[in-house]
């Protein structure tokens, strides 16, 4: 039922999205704690949109003759979905593609064997038409508290600057390749500033966290400028524009990107 509603609402299936989330809700699969967490974050996340788009209906008004943007991405590529965006004085139609809990890390590994994940992006790319332009976002889940970045480094001690700084580059190395074999135009989007509930986290983990996030994105960026690819820079924005940046704890609203994509 999760990923039907998703499936929904990158579609434009705005009834059909809320009638997988009801489903979900009547059937308890999301009331324990013993349920999967990402049902329950997608249910969250999903039930903020659909009452963003009943707000904000005017974005979503479908225009079919408009050139599409391809967002290929995490869950935050859902904020995208069936929005108009303008990228460089030109009106865009916002298509969603998401690759569900990929994160960079599955990207950047050199091994391919037996990696949905790198399948998946492949499978995406490959729909795209030659010469379009996409808009890159993962990397959000590898600097989540208990994810990858931290859980291997409270494991490892490696150096943390040294292995960011790896992971980011082989990461980057991977999926432009991929685009460049279609040639398609990159816009690489960082990471953005979660919001932490009070007391659920201690204060060094806070601060180990932010620095995660910084040292992720100033290796993107420098890798990104090197390379004269553009930066959608969600992660300064939602920094120092914090109120009302976001849709749920992660995820950052659809208004944040249509204003981000307009800037570039």
């Amino acid at each position: 039922q999760t990923y039907s509603a998703i499936i929904s609402w990158v579609n434009g299936d705005w009834e059909g999205c809320r009638n997988h989330l009801d489903h979900i809700l009547n059937t308890k699969e999301i009331l324990d704690e013993k349920s999967d967490r990402s049902v329950i974050a997608y249910h969250i996340f999903l039930n903020g949109l659909l009452k963003y788009r009943e707000s904000n209906a005017t974005r979503y008004i479908k225009d079919e003759n408009l050139p599409i943007i391809y967002v290929v991405g995490d869950s935050h590529c859902l904020s995208t979905a069936n929005t108009t965006v303008k990228f460089m004085g030109v009106n865009y139609l916002a298509e969603s593609m998401i690759v569900i809990g990929c994160k960079a890390w599955h990207l950047g590994v050199e091994n391919k064997d037996n990696n949905k994940f790198k399948f998946a992006f492949e499978k995406r790319i490959e729909s795209i038409p030659i010469g379009a332009t996409a808009i890159i976002m993962f990397g959000e889940i590898d600097c989540r508290f208990k994810e990858g970045i931290i859980k291997h480094y409270k494991k490892s001690n490696v150096n943390l600057t040294e292995s960011i700084s790896t992971l980011v580059k082989n990461y980057l190395n991977y999926i432009l390749g991929i685009l460049n074999s279609r040639k398609i135009s990159p816009i690489i989007c960082n990471v953005p500033t979660q919001l932490i509930e009070q007391d659920s986290v201690s204060d060094t983990d806070k601060k180990l966290q932010g620095k995660v996030l910084a040292i992720f994105n100033q290796a993107l960026l420098d890798n990104v400028s090197q390379k004269q690819i553009p930066l959608l820079d969600v992660y300064t924005y939602s920094k120092t524009q914090r109120e009302g940046c976001h849709i749920d704890r992660y995820h950052l609203r659809p208004s944040v990107y249509e204003h981000l994509i307009n800037e570039l």
